[in-house]
């Protein structure tokens, strides 16, 4: 469905509108799909499939800028309970530098504040044109230098969402797909054991989002797979159980990746219950940890001789290799 939010005009005179379109949307599917063309498999994966029908509770939402009714300028905002990701940031290049996407902005931003988000987040390049731009709306990098940015709707927002709560595993849903990387961007604690996602290649503190589709995609094709994940009251995600196979630097074996917030410990037995071994080799990774040795033995997991590990780039990671007694 399009909702028109507001009008405008641009610096060369040209009037424009400012609008949405709440996927799925099938009669917006072409002229979309053929705006983000310049996206990669995975992104037009997820745009194609949002357009065409419901994700679980994944709520997508394509922001446009028109004019004589052609798209201009685009930007995608998807998420759920909260916590969204802003992202296909496009301006078609002859409409460029007449001001559509600074206003395109400023009515996804409105509409976003009226639709309940409490936090929103993105990735683009350090100190540039466009992180100057989400800057002056509010967006902040998560550490100095950082092109990853946050936008909160009140200082709390964060705290408020990640609070104790009463909390549930059930099985990964796309809806998840903000609230993991909420987790991926918070700072890393003094005490927690690294890597943080060894599933999304993120040792420490960054984004996850580009590695969310292609696990989605791995993981529907692997029927033995298990996505598990823990969710509050509030909505947040608190904790992990992935178990698939690798993709990248272990050949022909299986990683376990599993977490949980502080505080919520007591849900690891159920995350992680009745998981299906596979035949291949089933490694994890982690720093030493008290509790994430112990969590690892309980499974039947022993530690490697190799202290540390290679990521796939080269680079020596301070954490452990474990493997599966099966």
């Amino acid at each position: 469905m399009y909702d028109r939010l507001s009008y405008g005009f641009l610096s060369t005179g040209e009037r424009a509108e400012f609008g949405v379109v709440d996927a799925p949307d099938t009669a917006w599917s072409n002229p979309l799909e053929r705006f983000l063309a310049q996206r990669g498999p995975d992104w037009r994966y997820h745009i194609g499939l949002a357009l065409r029908g419901p994700l679980d509770a994944l709520e997508t939402r394509f922001y446009l800028c028109l004019v004589g009714g052609e798209i201009i300028s685009q930007v995608t905002v998807f998420g759920a309970r909260g916590a969204a990701i802003l992202g296909h940031v496009y301006t078609a290049p002859a409409w460029r530098q007449r001001g559509a996407f600074r206003q395109l902005m400023a009515a996804q931003m409105a509409d976003c504040r009226h639709r309940g988000e409490r936090v929103l987040m993105l990735s683009t390049s350090a100190d540039t044109p466009p992180y100057q731009i989400y800057h002056s709306f509010g967006f902040r990098p998560i550490a100095p230098g950082s092109g990853s940015m946050r936008w909160l709707a009140t200082s709390d927002a964060e705290e408020c969402l990640l609070q104790a709560a009463p909390a549930c595993v059930r099985p990964l849903r796309w809806d998840d797909w903000a609230m993991l990387n909420l987790l991926a961007l918070r700072p890393v604690g003094a005490l927690e054991p690294l890597p943080r996602f060894p599933t999304f290649d993120r040792e420490g503190q960054g984004t996850i989002e580009g590695r969310f589709v292609p696990f989605h995609r791995r993981l529907a094709a692997t029927p033995d797979g298990c996505a598990r994940v823990v969710q509050t009251a509030t909505g947040a995600i608190v904790g992990w159980c992935f178990l698939s196979p690798a993709h990248d630097w272990l050949v022909d074996a299986w990683l376990l990746d599993i977490g949980l917030l502080p505080g919520f410990e007591a849900h690891a037995e159920a995350l992680t219950a009745r998981l299906a071994w596979p035949s291949a080799p089933v490694y994890a990774v982690s720093s030493e940890h008290p509790g994430r040795a112990a969590w690892l033995t309980a499974l039947g997991f022993g530690p490697l001789a190799t202290p540390s590990w290679s990521d796939g780039s080269q680079r020596q990671v301070d954490a452990r290799l474990w493997r599966h007694a099966g």
